[in-house]
């Protein structure tokens, strides 16, 4: 048995009470993390979490900071700074970009890269801090090949110092053995509707009048459908303005947020991904894995998911209206052959092997034996 692997998790992501966007994937991380053997984990986090899900092996430190963003950034990254220091840890394993609070430490690995941000300030800072924080790390696990191609490119890091660990979905929820017809119908007023789904934040990154100008094409090519949006933001209020400028503002439902997502996945006869910029795209494998095939543009893990027949990728806003359009006209979805090319290479448990023998390797602790 090998020795105790000491692991820190940083987290900058407000832990709450729901069950949607980066919180959900934080706590599944640390749910794989904790299932391994010899692993201890220190939590770190600016917010109090006692609405989060305790999970074994998993010390939770709240770090204490006045509730001002701004304030409350500084403080959190130095806290973190001092504290890494301080303790120990064979690995500081960080939650997208949350590396950027440990600039003054020399520590073994960042998982994992994100290339692109949001454009505001806070985001600016925290990008730049995140650079600070690759320079300084021995190893890198990066998401995709296109993390790899940037990795190289624009952080001049040598490609055998980066490991590709793609992200995982928990396909013990998102599965197609669900069933949700009587829900669907509570959507739909007409039988033979089609249900068109799309998840995420309506800002301008996600191309989201794309999704209006699709809706209007199907439905002068004769199908009847609504379109149902998950996600919020500023664009919000100029879609409806679009939509209504068409006529098609009836057949459209807005929805803020909701605790469980993949019902949603199970009833859709479509999914709508307009983005042409993405890490890594959990809807490519989340929206499939629930018989929900995609349509979308060569972003993230997207081209790889269409190699495996999980849904079209695009080059231009055209071909997008047409390949949707397409996929209600034949009903297709996916079967029990995707579903297994997910789990295979995207499951949590396939993930966590995945994670710890790179671990391992990286830290050189064979036979009981640490680096």
């Amino acid at each position: 048995m090998g020795l105790l692997m000491k692991i820190a998790f940083l987290s900058y992501f407000y832990l709450g009470l729901d069950n949607f966007g980066a919180s959900t994937y934080v706590q599944k991380y640390l749910n794989v993390l904790s299932r391994m053997n010899n692993v201890s984990i220190d939590f770190y986090c600016p917010y109090p979490i006692q609405s989060f899900k305790k999970i074994k092996n998993v010390h939770y430190i709240y770090i204490k900071t006045l509730n001002i963003p701004f304030i409350r950034f500084f403080q959190f990254a130095f806290k973190i700074s001092q504290l890494l220091k301080l303790r120990k840890y064979d690995i500081v394993h960080s939650s997208s970009g949350a590396g950027m609070f440990v600039k003054n430490v020399d520590f073994e690995t960042f998982y994992h890269y994100e290339p692109f941000s949001i454009p505001n300030f806070n985001a600016w800072i925290g990008y730049t801090l995140s650079r600070v924080s690759l320079k300084r790390s021995r190893h890198i696990f990066a998401i995709s090949e296109q993390s790899v191609t940037e990795l190289i490119q624009f952080e001049n890091r040598r490609r055998e110092l980066i490991s590709i660990i793609t992200n995982p979905i928990d396909c013990m929820i998102f599965n197609q053995n669900h069933n949700f017809s009587t829900k669907k119908k509570e959507i739909l007023k007409g039988k033979d509707e089609k249900l068109i789904l799309s998840v995420g934040l309506l800002i301008n990154r996600k191309n989201p009048f794309l999704l209006i100008k699709t809706l209007d094409y199907i439905i002068k090519k004769g199908i009847n459908a609504k379109l149902l949006i998950i996600g919020n933001g500023p664009l919000k209020q100029k879609m409806i303005l679009a939509a209504n400028e068409k006529k098609i503002l009836d057949n459209i439902i807005f929805i803020h947020s909701t605790g469980e997502i993949y019902p949603y996945y199970c009833m859709a006869d479509l999914l709508l991904t307009p983005s042409k910029k993405e890490g890594f795209g959990f809807l490519y494998l989340e929206g499939p894995a629930c018989g929900c095939k995609f349509v979308g543009f060569p972003t993230g893990i997207s081209p790889v998911a269409a190699k495996k027949n999980l849904g079209i990728v695009v080059n231009d806003e055209v071909s997008f209206m047409e390949s949707a359009h397409q996929i209600l006209l034949s009903g297709d979805r996916t079967g029990q052959e995707e579903f297994n090319f997910i789990y295979n290479n995207f499951s949590m448990e396939k993930f966590g092997k995945r994670l710890i023998s790179s671990y391992q390797k990286y830290l050189n602790i064979r036979d009981g034996r640490k680096f």
